[in-house]
């Protein structure tokens, strides 16, 4: 451009032998697809859709390596999960036509700075939880072997047999002797796998038992060490199970230590937002506490525990702990902690025994932990856990941070213990800024032959008496749709009653692509998202999918403010009507479409050159020099044309 040489150099490409599928043809695979622009992005898709349905033969892991080390990372980023080729061609043709599937996962990166792994404590387990990773994922397999040959010296049972019976208990045994230690031995497994694609955590948080978890995750705890801590918490549990009572309360923590004082036997055992705490201790001052809530209109929710943990029962098993524990086994940290006790980072030799004593009956300050988080750095949250627990209150946390475009995901659900869930998890970090090493879930021989870059072409080239040349790609002109600017500011644009068509169009698509629904299913819009299937961790997902589809920020209690799909679709046609004021860059899209139409009159190209003119370009604001004449471009020379193209970049 501009006269500028061009230049390219050619040498022998390598040597290449005819790739070999590396994994059996029902193995799930990720392909990540790039562009600049949205419209790019759609446009890629399209493409290797069409290439994929006339090469069906085609290798989908020798693919999925391909594209995630063979072309550049851009910032418009979609990822599709398949097995089969056909799989893929589907979902690549419902990006391209900007179709919601479960499979699919686009959005813009923007550059991330430390990733926190966070471990919850109990309620994140599920009967046979991961099994099927232990056939399928040789890495995760190696540490769940490697964490149940650490536990066996403390159990009389096996931790990987146990996950291959895929019971939810053991004859004549408590749920905490054996859902606590499966649970560790999981976590550590899913540790494995994140770090199999590239993702490490630079500091990790644990919440109540989790905290172990993350001691390992930090290299302070070796899998023996942290194995026997286990063994002898879930040892020792076991015998106050039946004792107590717990309860969530949709209260600040300040206002349930005021409720706290009219009971007796009742602390605070965790503190997961603002407004949301749990309490825990005797049964009684639980029920009446509950009352007390209720009559004052303030949620409150008994929960279905075994035993009051953070409470004054576990005072009872304080010495024996204590002495089991003895002395811990500490190593240097390999990334930062911090903990949950103490809301603050600590320091290796700060886990000592007397440590994991009060992480069983001190309060989880999550939510104070999360927040150290943030302010440390962290923007990338990874809940490592079979079925997300705590996605939620870290969502909430995140929203009334300083730092609100964080991003967080969980790493397997509740019956979704499968690669394919995993990979739609990496997806959701990947799309986000997160470097994922795609070719490890895919490893192959040799790349294969792909679509290359659509690239767009734009005419730069001023003789002041065209309007400005429209956009064209390498594969022909733009589809008739394609739009590259926000979503928001589409929707807005529209008139008020189709607006609100629109958006309910993509509220209902979102409901059926979370439910799993057809379009031939019935789906009633004023029916509660309770009542039509939506539970936490879905409800959560729809709203971020409904954040992505319209540009806005949504609130991570959007579900429970508006509970049906009516009242959503009514909420964000609200929002949509606040955001319809354009910005600088929208007006700026708006002259260039109207530039694009036909011919600009001379006195339309006066003002736009007077506007130029007039710009300080370091500063983008009003020039305090006086404008110059206005320009004829016609007899203008070289330097003088350049100079307003050079204004019109630093705008």
């Amino acid at each position: 451009m501009s006269g500028t040489n061009a230049h390219i150099i050619l040498e022998q490409a390598p040597e290449t032998t005819t790739p070999v599928p590396s994994q059996p043809d029902d193995t799930a695979s990720g392909w990540l697809v790039t562009a600049n622009t949205e419209v790019a992005l759609r446009r890629q898709a399209r493409g290797l859709a069409e290439h994929v349905r006339t090469h069906p033969e085609i290798d989908v892991a020798s693919a999925a390596t391909t594209l995630a080390t063979g072309r550049a990372r851009l910032a418009r980023r979609a990822v599709v999960i398949g097995r089969t080729a056909e799989e893929f061609a589907q979902g690549l043709a419902a990006l391209a036509d900007d179709a919601p599937t479960l499979t699919t996962t686009h959005g813009t990166a923007r550059p991330r700075n430390q990733v926190a792994f966070v471990y919850p404590g109990h309620g994140s387990q599920w009967a046979g939880m991961a099994a099927t990773l232990l056939d399928s994922v040789p890495v995760f397999a190696d540490t769940v072997h490697r964490c149940a040959q650490a536990l066996a010296p403390h159990l009389d049972w096996d931790v990987v047999e146990f996950l291959r019976s895929g019971e939810g208990s053991l004859p004549g045994r408590t749920n905490v002797e054996f859902d606590q230690p499966t649970l560790w031995a999981v976590m550590m497994g899913l540790t494995a796998l994140w770090e199999s694609v590239g993702v490490s955590p630079d500091l990790v948080i644990g919440h109540s038992q989790g905290e172990v978890a993350a001691a390992c995750a930090a290299g302070i705890l070796s899998l023996e060490e942290g194995a026997r801590i286990v063994a002898v918490r879930s040892r020792l549990l076991a015998r106050l199970v039946g004792r107590g009572a717990m309860a969530s309360l949709a209260l600040p923590r300040e206002r349930a230590e005021v409720m706290l004082r009219a009971v007796t036997g009742v602390d605070i055992a965790t503190v997961n937002g603002t407004e949301a705490v749990v309490v825990s201790g005797d049964a009684d001052g639980i029920e009446a506490l509950i009352a007390a809530c209720e009559a004052e209109g303030i949620r409150a929710k008994r929960l279905n525990a075994e035993l009051a943990g953070h409470s004054p029962v576990i005072d009872a098993v304080a010495e024996e702990m204590r002495s089991e524990l003895g002395e811990v086994a500490l190593k240097p940290a390999v990334a930062k902690m911090i903990s949950t006790v103490t809301g603050e980072q600590v320091r290796a030799e700060e886990l000592d025994g007397a440590h994991w004593f009060r992480n069983l009956r001190e309060p989880v300050l999550f939510h104070t932990a999360a927040s150290a988080a943030l302010a440390d750095g962290c923007d990338v949250f990874v809940e490592v856990s079979p079925h997300p627990v705590l996605v939620g209150p870290l969502t909430k946390t995140i929203e009334t941070s300083a730092s609100p475009d964080a991003v967080v995901t969980g790493t397997l659900r509740r019956d979704e213990g499968d690669v394919v869930r995993f990979l739609q998890s990496a997806a959701e970090l990947e799309v986000s800024g997160v470097r994922v090493d795609w070719s490890a879930s895919a490893p192959t021989g040799a790349p294969v032959a792909l679509p290359t870059y659509d690239f767009e072409r734009r005419r730069f080239w001023l003789d002041g008496t065209v309007a400005l040349p429209t956009v064209t790609s390498v594969s022909g002109a733009a589809k008739a749709g394609d739009d590259d600017g926000t979503p928001a500011a589409s929707l807005a644009a529209l008139p008020q009653d189709e607006r609100l068509d629109a958006v309910r169009a993509l509220v209902r698509a979102q409901v059926r692509t979370v439910l799993r629904l057809e379009e031939t299913d019935d789906l009633d819009v004023e029916s509660p998202l309770k009542e039509l299937g939506f539970e936490s961790v879905s409800a959560v997902d729809l709203t971020k999918r409904l954040g992505k589809a319209t540009g806005l920020r949504l609130s991570s209690t959007l579900a429970f403010e508006y509970p049906t799909p009516e009242e959503i679709s009514a909420h964000i046609c609200g929002l949509l009507g606040k955001a319809a004021t354009p910005g600088v860059s929208v007006l700026l899209d708006q002259l260039e479409s109207a530039l694009l139409e036909g011919q600009a009159g001379e006195e339309t190209l006066t003002r736009v050159r007077r506007l130029l003119a007039g710009v300080d370009p370091t500063t983008g604001s009003a020039s305090e020099e006086p404008v110059e004449q206005d320009l004829d471009l016609d007899a203008a020379s070289d330097d003088e044309l350049f100079d307003i193209v050079d204004v019109g970049r630093n705008l």
